[in-house]
């Protein structure tokens, strides 16, 4: 198995689709019968799923559908190990994430490559989560747009970060449409070493919430973690997803690392509110 639909979710992408797709198709995707069985295949293989044949069958079919994709055309991104995610189109990514939900799929992405057990050890109970969330929102420092702060995190000591404007916007249509922000980020390396870009993203401000958190679309002109040349800067147009649940204020965040290691902990700037759907 080359590149799988999982590389594309695992990459942070939100939507909300409603109902698994019809029988009648303008593309007649249910005529590429090789193609379609081979990302079937494919999708029942991967170890990030527990799915049977009609779940796998319905993830395939809704994911073509709500994409405007062949089933050949997605069969051929799977495979492309060397493909530009940059040029991978929201709508997209809109549709792998929201078919999940459609075709009652849990995603349980494994990224230290330990089994579940490991994983239910390390986060005991959901009280001490809910605790630990009020921590970190403790150490939250909340900038205004166009305020910058410099890191002095062991990783990104002398990088300067500043978001300049947070903006809605929505990808796909009617009942396909999600969320997401256009975050205009600058940064700036006045250290004399290479530095490392860190990360952003979007969290829920409010009380025991704060660990929801969103992903990215490969899209936009701000290439998050990259390196950045030394006397160097950088500058462009983030796209972040919103986090799954419901929230009533969000915070585009910059994890700047723990105070022990010389971190300021989360860098906030408030973000639009989003009317409800």
């Amino acid at each position: 198995m080359k590149r799988s639909l999982v590389v594309f979710v695992a990459l942070g992408l939100l939507a909300g689709l409603i109902g698994c797709g019809g029988s009648d198709n303008p593309l007649n995707i249910k005529e590429q019968d090789a193609d379609r069985a081979w990302l079937i295949q494919d999708f029942l293989d991967d170890d990030s799923y527990s799915v049977d044949k009609e779940a796998a069958e319905c993830y395939v079919d809704t994911v073509a559908e709500a994409a405007n994709m062949s089933y050949s055309e997605i069969r051929a991104s799977a495979e492309n190990e060397s493909a530009d995610l940059s040029e991978i189109s929201p709508e997209f990514f809109a549709a792998a994430m929201g078919s999940f939900a459609v075709c009652g799929i849990e995603l349980e992405l494994n990224w230290g490559g330990g089994d579940d057990s490991e994983a239910d050890d390390s986060l005991a109970n959901e009280g001490e989560l809910v605790e630990k969330s009020e921590a970190e929102r403790s150490t939250v420092t909340v900038l205004a747009l166009g305020e910058s702060f410099q890191s002095n995190f062991w990783n990104w000591e002398g990088l300067v970060m500043s978001i300049n404007d947070i903006e809605i916007a929505y990808s796909g249509s009617g009942e396909y449409e999600s969320a997401y922000f256009k975050v205009q980020v600058r940064a700036e390396n006045p250290t004399s070493e290479s530095i490392y870009l860190n990360d952003i993203s979007v969290h829920c401000a409010e009380e025991g919430k704060f660990d929801l958190e969103g992903s990215w679309y490969a899209t936009g002109t701000y290439d998050m973690y990259d390196d950045l040349p030394a006397g160097s800067f950088h500058e462009g147009e983030l796209h972040l997803t919103l986090p799954e649940g419901a929230c009533n204020e969000y915070w585009v965040v910059i994890d700047d690392g723990e105070s022990e290691y010389g971190g300021a902990g989360y860098i906030a700037w408030i973000a639009p509110e989003v009317p409800a759907s």
